[in-house]
């Protein structure tokens, strides 16, 4: 358990700091000119590449058929889908049901724990603040972008899908890619903000796969509902 926790920690400061690295050249934070000048350069070219990216995608907007598909896509990545996707697979195969429910709950608990301490430390504001033409199709919750809750949400959820149901993998890892160029598409984040993300969907996804085995939650849990 504590290299766990230190493989945690580790993680988490390494996603900070990427964060921070890839919006230093939009902040021009005061401390850049005690930074050698190869390493200020390399940080603006990565920022320069995340606009750009981030750019092109959301310049794709303006059909209203894709448009509205990109919002249900985002939309799919929200709560209430997880919650009836998971009791759906409950009713319909209760073992692996359970075992994706108590994972589930599990790395949601790690993910929005490090998720929110990494959007308050980084404070990234998303790309329609800051940048020009970008144009926003959907309300975001909150003002901070880094990194993207959905994408790490539907990643996490894919994967611990896909360990107990494998026959799922390709259409959740699918539905996965999906929601989080949606992110992109309609102005919400950074394309640097959806990777991140789903990194950190898949090492929680893993965490929670890793609590609920060990520990033989799945056990517990359907011998309390009396299955």
């Amino acid at each position: 358990m504590r290299a766990i926790r230190k493989n945690i920690w580790n993680y988490f400061f390494v996603l900070t700091s990427l964060g921070k690295t890839c919006i230093l050249s939009q902040r021009r934070m005061s401390y850049c000119r005690g930074t050698k000048p190869m390493i200020t350069k390399r940080t603006s070219k990565i920022n320069r590449l995340d606009i750009s990216i981030s750019r092109r995608i959301n310049e794709l907007t303006g059909n209203p058929r894709v448009d509205r598909f990109m919002y249900l896509a985002s939309r799919s990545g929200e709560g209430p889908a997880y919650a009836a996707v998971s009791l759906l697979m409950f009713a319909i195969a209760p073992g692996p049901g359970a075992s994706i429910i108590m994972a589930g709950l599990t790395a949601l608990a790690l993910q929005l724990t490090v998720q929110n301490s990494i959007k308050y430390l980084v404070r990234r504001k998303r790309p329609s603040h800051v940048i020009s033409g970008i144009r926003e199709n959907i309300t975001p919750h909150g003002i901070y972008s880094f990194p993207s809750g959905h994408a790490g949400g539907a990643c996490m959820v894919a994967g611990i899908v896909s360990y107990f149901l494998p026959v799922l993998a390709v259409p959740f890892f699918g539905w996965a890619v999906l929601i989080s160029l949606s992110r992109i598409y309609n102005g919400v984040h950074y394309a640097s903000d959806v990777l991140l993300g789903m990194c950190l969907g898949f090492i929680t996804g893993g965490a929670g796969i890793w609590v609920t085995v060990t520990l033989d939650f799945t056990r517990r849990f359907l011998t309390y509902c009396g299955l």
